[in-house]
This record gives C-alpha cells, structure tokens and sequence, in this order.
C-alpha cells in the first residue's frame, strides 16, 4: 500500500516540476549551464585547430581545459 502511495507522489511530483519547466520556457528561460566560450571564440579556435595548432596549445590561448577545447572543436559536441 505504501509503494502505491510514493508511486503516486512521484507522479504529482513530476507533474508538477514538468508544468514548471513549461511555465519557465513559455517565459523565455532556458535551464542549463551557459555556454563557456562565445560563437567568435569556437570560430576562432576551430580556425586555430584545421591550422595544425594542437589542442593543448589553443587550450591556454582561451585559458580552458584541453578537454573542454576537444570538445568544442574537434567534437562538435557543444555548438
């Protein structure tokens, strides 16, 4: 009996947090973490990558992670 209880506050719960997120987007916000680099700087970097610059090199030109530099530019993952 308690597990159809808890089962149905998830529910109300979910439903709740969906109609929020709704709201929120319906007010023109977006949820998330802000991008780390500006659309000119990955332009920038890609432009530094297909030159032959390693990685690591671009990476302290914008102060960044080689990581987060690989992701942006040799991934694509975040554009």
């Amino acid at each position: 009996m308690m597990s159809v209880f808890a089962s149905l506050h998830h529910e109300f719960v979910r439903a709740a947090t969906n109609d929020g997120l709704a709201a929120a987007r319906a007010r023109g916000k977006t949820g998330g973490r802000p991008p780390r680099f500006t659309p000119e700087q990955i332009e920038q970097a890609q432009q530094l990558y297909d030159s032959g610059t390693p990685v690591p090199k671009i990476a302290r030109t914008f102060n960044a992670a080689p990581a987060t530099m690989h992701c942006y530019i040799t991934l694509k993952a975040v554009k």
